[in-house]
């Protein structure tokens, strides 16, 4: 563990536990390579990364067909930051993680993957939720999400008393924040967000 993580580690409080979820694709694993690189090779393309302006940036058929290739075999991504499993071992410590995704993974599958990248439940995260209803993720019971998806911005608007970090990606970039939204580079970004006076003080006042 890292001088930084150490500090953060001892500021973590004992009140003003939080609920948070935690998108897997584009949050934690790097989804977008694997798709992307499977997309390629299936009709000749070479789409990349920076050209993913728009969250609907593939067509629909082509995107179900490859999606469903990339889901089957979830081993093969790999984390974003390897940091990952310290920064939500930090989180966990102190508030109440759970990963939340709208995926189609196989569920032993995906807990083996997790825990091959060093996350695992209980540890990192209490709870894994795959939701296959298309429910808006703002109508479950967390306060804090950590999301890519660029539609969670209209849901938290409509839900005020409830909070986006929104990692930042091409699909997203253009986006208009309200104020319950803040955008995030890195992990890095979120964890110091966790531990500031602005991100504390709009969750006290939302509860």
């Amino acid at each position: 563990m890292k001088e930084a993580d150490v500090i953060v580690l001892k500021t973590i409080r004992e009140e003003n536990q939080m609920r948070i979820a935690i998108d897997l694709d584009g949050v934690i694993w790097d989804f977008q390579s694997r798709f992307m690189n499977l997309y390629n090779q299936e009709y000749n393309e070479n789409i990349q990364y920076e050209d993913m302006i728009r969250w609907d940036f593939y067509p629909k058929k082509r995107w179900e067909h490859i999606y469903k290739r990339a889901t089957k075999q979830p081993y093969k991504f790999s984390l974003i930051d390897i940091a990952i499993p310290i920064y939500m071992r930090i989180l966990n410590l102190r508030h109440k993680v759970s990963i939340l995704t709208h995926g189609n993974y196989p569920v032993l599958a995906l807990k083996d993957s997790l825990e091959k990248l060093g996350i695992e439940v209980g540890r990192e995260y209490n709870e894994l939720i795959i939701d296959h209803t298309g429910t808006p993720k703002t109508e479950f019971d967390f306060d804090i999400f950590i999301d890519d998806n660029p539609n969670m911005i209209n849901e938290c608007m409509i839900r005020s008393q409830k909070f986006l970090l929104l990692y930042n990606h091409p699909w997203n970039k253009n986006s208009v924040l309200p104020k319950n939204v803040i955008r995030v580079y890195n992990w890095s970004d979120i964890i110091c967000l966790f531990f500031t006076k602005e991100l504390n003080e709009h969750t006290e006042g939302k509860k």
